[in-house]
């Protein structure tokens, strides 16, 4: 073996052991693995009774794959006084809303959300349009989604109480290692 291959070949390995620290120490200041991901769903159902009654649909999304389903309830806890009020669209009552929704995967796999926020829909009941808006918090979840935590949004808009479509929209972050 010549001097030039012996030079050569510890020139590499230093080299190498360079790009390694550096490796480590570029991975070490960035901090450990985010586990946040971002949480998208849309939903589609048809409208069951009364906007408080439970509610079952149809769901896709980038954490739950494009055929999940969702079953939700969402009950008025406050009602101010004096509702229904007028509206340029008609008569409407809003109230105060509080609720659980699942969504379960074709895995079998569960996320669990408390719901809080306020809704309004149209009166006479199962004649108008209606909407909620209300925050989600994850209370749990099953198979890949436990220990999952997180927050968004839990948008609601129905065409008829008794009947009609119901879209809902979820938006938010959930943070679990595993996921």
């Amino acid at each position: 073996m010549s001097m030039k291959t012996v030079v050569v070949g510890v020139a590499s390995v230093f080299v190498l052991v360079v790009f390694a620290l550096v490796a480590v120490h570029v991975s070490l200041a960035m901090g450990p693995l985010d586990p946040l991901e971002q949480f998208h769903a849309a939903c589609l159902a048809t409208f069951n009774g009364a906007d408080t009654s439970p509610q079952t649909g149809s769901c896709k999304g980038n954490l739950i794959g494009g055929a999940a389903t969702i079953t939700w309830e969402l009950d008025n806890v406050f009602i101010a006084p004096g509702y229904p009020i007028s509206t340029s669209n008609g008569p409407v009552a809003c109230a105060s809303k509080a609720g659980v929704a699942t969504i379960t995967t074709t895995k079998g796999d569960t996320l669990s959300l408390a719901l809080g926020g306020s809704g309004c829909s149209g009166v006479p009941v199962g004649v108008g349009t209606g909407n909620s808006e209300v925050a989600y918090w994850i209370t749990g979840g099953t198979g890949r989604f436990v220990g999952a935590k997180g927050s968004g949004t839990f948008a609601l808009g129905f065409d008829n109480i008794t009947g009609g479509t119901a879209t809902v929209n979820l938006d938010g972050e959930v943070l679990d290692p595993l996921i």
